[in-house]
């Protein structure tokens, strides 16, 4: 940040080592996917996949085929961290890498009065039904970081969300899909 705070020191322990041994299988996961020649750049989908299955997780059976080219896709674990995201994301943001882990989405960036609403009973519907669902209207809208140096904006649109399972059907996290436009710097 800007002020050279972090937020990690002042997080409780149990919340510090989830995001630790979040950030190591990461690495882990990167070095392995760099040995298996797995491609990160872009909107690739079988990066994304690739991520899913070393997580041990699992997407809801229609997910891959509904999502098109250029999209951004994303990965939210069930606190609404999100650990993964394809790489055409960084085009539209600015946060450092602390403050992608330790803040949830919608403590990060403000949505105009109504959609952040919007957009967690969407995400609600979507876990408790466990089921893949579309934005029926594209949900289109501005997102602005709130703190970051650059206070990058963007021009969202939620295309779908779907649930991601563990190996007992339990909600493990989701999957968020968007078009995202940067405006500006």
């Amino acid at each position: 940040r800007a002020d050279g705070v972090t937020r990690f020191p002042t997080l409780p322990a149990p919340h510090q080592q989830g995001i630790v041994q979040g950030l190591e299988t990461f690495l882990e996961m990167c070095l392995v996917a760099i040995q298996d020649g797995v491609e990160f750049r872009g909107d690739n989908q079988s990066a994304v996949w690739w991520v899913i299955r070393k997580m041990g997780w699992r997407p809801a059976s229609d997910v891959f085929s509904l999502i098109k080219g250029g999209e951004t896709i994303e990965l939210y674990d069930a606190n609404h961290v999100q650990f993964f995201r394809s790489f055409n994301m960084f085009r539209c943001i600015s946060y450092s890498l602390d403050e992608l882990v330790t803040f949830e989405w919608f403590e990060l960036y403000h949505r105009p009065e109504g959609k952040q609403e919007a957009v967690m009973n969407f995400f609600k519907r979507c876990v408790g039904e466990k089921k893949t669902l579309v934005h029926p209207d594209g949900d289109i809208h501005v997102v602005s970081e709130r703190f970051s140096p650059r206070r990058r904006s963007a021009v969202y649109e939620t295309c779908l969300v779907s649930p991601l399972f563990g190996s007992n059907n339990e909600v493990m996290g989701y999957v968020n899909v968007i078009k995202a436009t940067p405006i500006g710097n």
